[in-house]
């Protein structure tokens, strides 16, 4: 009996290594294949604070003497942390300048010192009364990625049979005007483009600080073509809505990088140009506050906010798309399911094809890209097509009738892995001429979400371990910086 226990002891103790073993060298691929693929978190030497509103001449004082802002708590943390630098994270590039009772003019970017520990001075900065909050300067990333050429049909325009938004059969009923503007959040738009020359109004690049929005990536490009490009000119492709006007803001890099102050300020001056519609096909995990300013001051003012749901093809919520004010839409592939890249969750509202998806590119090309990238500006299209028809719609409506109309995908009624479904165009264009009336939407109690790192409440034995360690290598890629 003794022995038949020692031999079961021994045996046991061996699995247990083995799975250590295992479990080590899974989670230890995992966070490999992380590093290698994981990017900067937040740029490097950079602070976002929110002075309270009740206390604007501290945000003008700063603004031009960062040692003599009228708080002597302030004047002390930017000597301890060298600020050398400090402006308005919201700077008018429209020639209108800001309301000086405008929440956004009391968003400053904090330029520190070499060396500082950016953390560190977050945490300070957050700790005063007269700072309504502090964030880093995440970046945020896009969502689309090239696919082989010879997917060279538009299958998201036709019909649902063809797994599309059926937007040719609404363009029966409204083909889009040019008072319309959707804005293009992201890389710059290469404005001569012969599918896009002609309709793309010049916004500002916040990326070169120059009123040259021109794409040198190609995302926004793409975009812009899916969202908008010319029909009917017997070349390239056709967006969904083609007489729309496009809006070219430039808030990412060459290498598909955008700063939170870059994209804030990007939705804030579409707003103020008189964009209806704007689409945001990028996202990162962090919930931007000074983003989510912008967000809800564009909602306030009637603006459609369309952003990607992500490509981890997981369900973690990501930011823009899981703010309450925004739309956010996952892809569907050619075959009528999910694409496998898609991400889902809860806060999915809307799908639209997003695999394999045609469209324009800087000099005269064209390519089939992947994403939920290209899936959001079928949406963006589609709203700028609804304004157009019916100018005197509000967001919300506009809102309720792409949800409304949308066509049923997955499990009945709305899910996570499809939202209300994939929109088509000709059942919206036709609900929105039904004369129809719609209720007031109830707003978000607590427009700021809360944020949570931990990844269960209870974890035990190996398994426990192996989980935290896979929590461990996510928590570690949110906190790579430059």
């Amino acid at each position: 009996m003794g022995q038949s226990i020692k031999r079961m002891t021994r045996i046991l103790i061996g699995g247990m290594l083995l799975l250590c073993i295992f479990g080590q060298s899974s989670v230890a691929q995992i966070e490999s294949s992380s590093q290698q693929t994981s990017r900067p978190g937040f740029r490097a030497n950079e602070l976002i604070i929110k002075i309270r509103d009740e206390l604007p001449g501290i945000s003008r004082s700063m603004s031009e003497n960062s040692m003599d802002t009228g708080s002597r708590n302030l004047n002390a943390l930017n000597a301890q942390f060298g600020v050398t630098n400090v402006e308005q994270v919201f700077r008018s590039r429209t020639g209108r300048l800001l309301q000086q009772d405008s929440p956004l003019a009391n968003v400053l970017l904090l330029k520190l010192q070499q060396g500082i520990d950016e953390k560190t001075a977050l945490r300070a900065y957050a700790s005063l009364d007269e700072v309504e909050y502090a964030e880093l300067n995440y970046w945020y990333y896009i969502f689309g990625v090239p696919n082989d050429s010879f997917f060279s049909s538009q299958y998201g325009l036709y019909n649902s049979s063809s797994q599309g938004i059926d937007a040719i059969g609404g363009w029966d009923l409204e083909q889009g005007n040019s008072s319309v503007i959707i804005a293009i959040v992201d890389t710059g738009i290469d404005y001569t483009h012969e599918d896009l020359a002609g309709k793309v109004i010049k916004g500002y690049d916040f990326v070169n600080e120059d009123f040259d929005p021109r794409d040198d990536n190609g995302h926004g490009t793409h975009v812009a073509g899916i969202a908008g490009a010319i029909a009917n000119n017997g070349r390239g492709i056709a967006g969904v809505c083609p007489g729309c006007s496009l809006l070219a803001v430039k808030v990412v890099t060459a290498d598909g990088a955008g700063a939170n102050a870059w994209i804030a300020n990007g939705i804030a001056n579409a707003v103020s140009l008189g964009a209806r519609v704007i689409n945001l096909s990028l996202g990162g995990l962090d919930a931007s506050q000074t983003i989510l300013l912008a967000v809800q001051q564009a909602y306030q003012q009637g603006a459609v906010i369309v952003a990607a749901s992500g490509n981890d093809g997981s369900g973690v919520k990501l930011y823009p798309a899981g703010f309450s004010e925004v739309i956010a839409v996952g892809a569907t592939n050619q075959y009528g399911s999910r694409a496998s890249f898609s991400s889902y969750g809860s806060h999915l509202e809307l799908a639209a094809p997003g695999q394999a998806i045609y469209s324009t590119l800087p000099g005269n090309a064209y390519e089939a890209w992947n994403g939920t990238s290209m899936a959001c500006p079928h949406v963006a299209g589609l709203a700028g097509l609804i304004f157009s028809y019916d100018s005197t719609l509000t967001n919300a409506e506009v809102r309720q009738i792409m949800n409304g109309t949308a066509q049923d995908l997955g499990d009945s009624g709305r899910d996570s892995y499809f939202g209300y479904g994939r929109i088509n165009a000709l059942s919206a264009l036709t609900q929105a001429g039904s004369g129809a009336t719609y209720p007031t939407p109830t707003p978000d109690t607590n427009p700021y979400p809360e944020y949570s790192t931990s990844c269960g409440d209870s974890l035990g034995g190996l398994f426990g371990l192996t989980i935290m360690g896979l929590c461990w290598v996510n928590f570690e890629r949110r906190k790579r910086k430059v």
